[in-house]
């Protein structure tokens, strides 16, 4: 009888693992067009701090340096991927740059 139950249970068990939902997984900061249109340059710090919110990543080798990360997984793999860099000169916005994301002329300063 007690073989019985641990067969059921072991084959329960190996049945029930097919059915693992994966979750949409979002992370780090989504960055819209919206909010990159109203980036200005000589934005300060906390006005930048105030419409983007809390960058992801703020490098502490370079403190006018703030990484905007975000990343969609769904059902384990990732299918969207955006990355906003914002640097600062004495506390004011410089240069915005990102690969994902479209930006107005005037934000974005080419080098």
């Amino acid at each position: 009888m007690n073989v019985r139950k641990l067969l059921s249970s072991i084959l329960g068990l190996c049945l029930l693992s097919g059915c693992v939902y994966k979750m949409e997984v979002q992370q780090g900061n989504l960055i819209t067009e919206d909010q990159t249109e109203k980036l200005t340059l000589g934005m300060s710090e906390d006005e930048v701090r105030a419409l983007l919110g809390t960058p992801l990543l703020e490098d502490p080798f370079s403190p006018g340096r703030w990484d905007y990360v975000y990343q969609l997984q769904e059902e384990g793999e990732l299918v969207e991927q955006h990355r906003l860099t914002v640097f600062f000169e004495e506390g004011h916005l410089k240069r915005v740059e990102g690969s994902s994301v479209d930006f107005s002329p005037e934000v974005v300063e080419h080098s």
